[in-house]
C-alpha cells in the first residue's frame, strides 16, 4: 500500500474512532470494534503487552488502549461509566503491575510503544 493510501486508512480509522470515543458509556459492541480499530492502528501493541506483562487483564488492556489513544481522565471515566477516581485507581494498579519507576509518566511509557 502506497503512502498516500496508508494515511487516508489511518485518518478513516481515527475517524471511526473518535466517533466510538464520544462521551457516553461504551458498549460490548462499541469495545469489540474499539480493539479492532486500534489493532489495525497499532499493530502488535496488545500483544507486545500481554507478552510482557500477561497478568494484564481485559479492562487493563483497554485502559492502555484508551491511554495510547491519548484519552484524559475524564474522557475514560465517561467512556467507561466510571468515576475519575477509578480512572485514577486503574492508573495506579497499570503503574505497579508495569513496575514503573516515580519519574516515568505511565501515559508517556505506553504511547512510546517501548514496552
Amino acid at each position: 500500500m502506497n503512502r498516500k493510501s496508508d494515511n487516508s486508512q489511518r485518518a478513516a480509522l481515527s475517524g471511526s474512532l473518535n466517533r466510538l470515543l464520544r462521551p457516553g458509556l461504551l458498549s460490548d459492541a462499541d469495545e469489540k470494534l474499539l480493539r479492532s480499530l486500534f489493532e489495525t492502528l497499532y499493530p502488535q501493541s496488545i500483544s507486545r503487552l500481554r507478552e510482557r506483562y500477561p497478568e494484564l487483564t481485559k479492562s487493563d488492556e483497554l485502559f492502555c488502549m484508551l491511554i495510547i489513544l491519548r484519552q484524559s481522565t475524564s474522557s475514560i471515566a465517561i467512556a467507561l461509566g466510571i468515576l475519575r477516581a477509578s480512572v485514577n485507581t486503574a492508573r495506579y494498579r497499570l503503574r505497579r503491575k508495569f513496575n514503573l519507576p516515580p519519574d516515568v509518566d505511565l501515559d508517556t511509557f505506553l504511547i512510546s510503544g517501548e514496552f
